[in-house]
């Protein structure tokens, strides 16, 4: 249930901050402390997101007894910003000299193609030789297409030559 490792790290700040309180003895005011004194706000929100989805769980797998889910009662939350912050293209060059050619590879995707990195890692060696990149946004599940001419052309070529020498399907190179 805890995948990942900022899930990990989240439960372990909430034990810092609940001990060891029974499920029922947690408040919804509990909740709203705890999301006014925490100093990453943003952070706040993410963990008691993650407190009430084990509320859920525990409540699915009748690890807790039927109860009121406290984080849902407290209607508080911080106000979250979005960032909103563009990369220079001297700043996009400047990391892009220091890269491996695997990471500049990816990068003119993402550059190109306006993709999560996450999306552009699932890139296959078939789509990459394709006429046209259909790829499907995990975050959003709204698909996209591309077509593989010019400058993206150009750019899996490239990975197309580094992964020549490898067997794996993928064309990411881990």
């Amino acid at each position: 249930f805890l995948r990942g490792v900022g899930n990990q790290k989240e439960s372990k700040l909430l034990r810092l901050a609940f001990g060891r309180a029974l499920p029922r003895d947690i408040s919804p005011n509990d909740i709203k402390l705890y999301l006014k004194n925490r100093d990453g706000k943003t952070r706040a929100n993410r963990e008691i997101a993650l407190l009430s989805d084990m509320y859920t769980k525990g409540i699915e797998d009748s690890v807790i007894p039927i109860m009121p889910n406290p984080c849902k009662l407290c209607s508080y939350r911080n106000k979250e910003v979005s960032r909103d912050r563009y990369v220079e293209d001297h700043e996009f060059a400047a990391v892009w000299n220091h890269a491996p050619p695997v990471v500049q590879i990816l990068m003119d995707i993402l550059y190109v193609t306006g993709m999560r990195p996450s999306d552009a890692l699932q890139i296959t060696i078939a789509q990459a030789n394709a006429p046209e990149l259909i790829t499907r946004a995990n975050k959003t599940g709204k698909r996209h297409r591309h077509p593989i001419t010019g400058e993206l052309r150009e750019i899996f070529d490239r990975a197309l030559d580094i992964r020549s020498a490898r067997k794996d399907t993928r064309l990411n190179i881990e």
